[in-house]
């Protein structure tokens, strides 16, 4: 899909004034570090570290802490094959992505409110960080696409044990991707019954998906009658339908 940037995204970084009496409380209460107290002189802020939490506005007792901000990334949007797509951009060597998945779903918010969708997506990075936490709150179902490898196991433990950390009621399943790339599916069958998560499909190595996903055409669409797309399809349907 051709996508356009419907918006840029700007992060909070503090900006002190004259009040500032280099008391040394926002170094103190800053948890990235990002904030340096220099004795006799305004604090020094390193932007590149600093989360836009705003702690250092809240904590200073002499209102010294101004609004500055920067931008981190951008929301672009476009539409494809009936489907309307939402990314959001990281700006190139830019370490803060929370406040872009953060801007991205609240654009989505709003989009949901003037249409009607069917399923909503969410697409996050591998892995159990803060945009991995961004995207599981709201939704009502989470799919772990994992693979049968040992890397694939700890990638997927870890997901699992932060939505347990979260305690957030929220329907999971497996699905094991390139699953005859190896013959160990049993490793992730121990992980799927550790956890008491159901594998709910299996998506072998099909070459026809790498050809339509070159062209930017769903698989589906393109070889409606290949392994990929049939695996795909069972697995759709068991998301809809329950694990039945």
């Amino acid at each position: 899909a051709d996508l356009e940037v419907v918006k840029e995204v700007n992060m909070f970084i503090p900006e002190f004034n004259d009040n500032c009496t280099a008391c040394g409380k926002c170094h103190d209460e800053c948890r990235a570090k990002a904030i340096l107290n220099v004795p006799d002189k305004k604090p020094l802020v390193f932007p590149e570290i600093c989360t836009g939490c705003g702690l250092c506005q809240i904590v200073c007792p002499e209102d010294a802490v101004d609004s500055s901000s920067k931008r981190v990334g951008k929301i672009l949007e476009g539409s494809n094959h009936g489907i309307d797509i939402i990314v959001g951009e990281l700006k190139v060597g830019e370490p803060n992505s929370a406040e872009v998945v953060k801007e991205e779903k609240m654009h989505a918010l709003e989009k949901i409110k003037e249409n009607s969708y069917d399923v909503i997506i969410i697409d996050t990075a591998p892995g159990a960080h803060c945009d991995v936490v961004l995207s599981l709150f709201g939704s009502e179902k989470v799919l772990y696409v994992t693979e049968p490898t040992l890397y694939g196991v700890f990638d997927l433990k870890r997901i699992l044990d932060l939505v347990q950390v979260l305690d957030y009621p929220i329907e999971s399943s497996i699905v094991l991707n390139r699953s005859d790339m190896t013959d160990r599916q049993d490793i992730i069958k121990d992980v799927s019954d550790e956890y008491s998560v159901p594998i709910i499909g299996n998506i072998p190595m099909d070459k026809k998906i790498q050809i339509a996903y070159a062209k930017g055409i769903p698989v589906i669409k393109e070889f409606p009658n290949s392994i990929g797309s049939k695996a795909y399809k069972k697995i759709f349907k068991k998301l809809l339908e329950g694990q039945d």
